[in-house]
């Protein structure tokens, strides 16, 4: 195994958030807005970065034409393939309250994720990004809505 474990990306709107996962421990990390990546493309995000990982992993509400460009820019730079998260109907843990379960999206679905990780009691969600969300789930891991 590598020295770090995995990269991580939250890949948001406006700005792209990375850590370095270590050991269960997040040792660094860093933020780069979307402007400065096309005005100076990905160099000053790959020199700050580690140059292998075991695993790379995203959540991403960029669109495709922003996920093809990270992946292949990552996969060149640590030489491996990026999995991307995705809304799941039910998964660790959490019961996704859609029919369309791709409807909620994946930022929210990892928050969901990472609380039912962190308690199984149920939990109110407060994400403060670009728009502020709040989603509810309840102590089974089903979730309850959101605005």
């Amino acid at each position: 195994m590598s020295e770090f474990r995995a990269l991580l990306f939250d890949v948001g709107n406006t700005r792209l958030k990375w850590g370095v996962l270590r050991k269960d421990r997040i040792v660094r990390t860093g933020v780069i807005d979307h402007d400065k990546l096309k005005q100076q493309g990905f160099s000053p995000l790959t020199t700050r970065l580690p140059a292998s990982a075991d695993y790379v992993l995203v959540s991403n509400v960029a669109g495709t034409v922003f996920a093809t460009r990270l992946a292949s820019v990552i996969g060149i730079h640590c030489g491996i393939d990026i999995h991307f998260a995705r809304s799941e109907k039910a998964a660790y843990g959490v019961i996704n309250g859609y029919r369309q379960q791709r409807r909620l999206g994946v930022d929210r679905w990892v928050c969901l994720v990472g609380a039912r990780a962190e308690t199984r009691s149920a939990v109110c969600v407060v994400d403060a990004g670009t728009a502020v969300t709040i989603d509810a789930m309840d102590k089974t891991g089903q979730y309850l809505g959101g605005q």
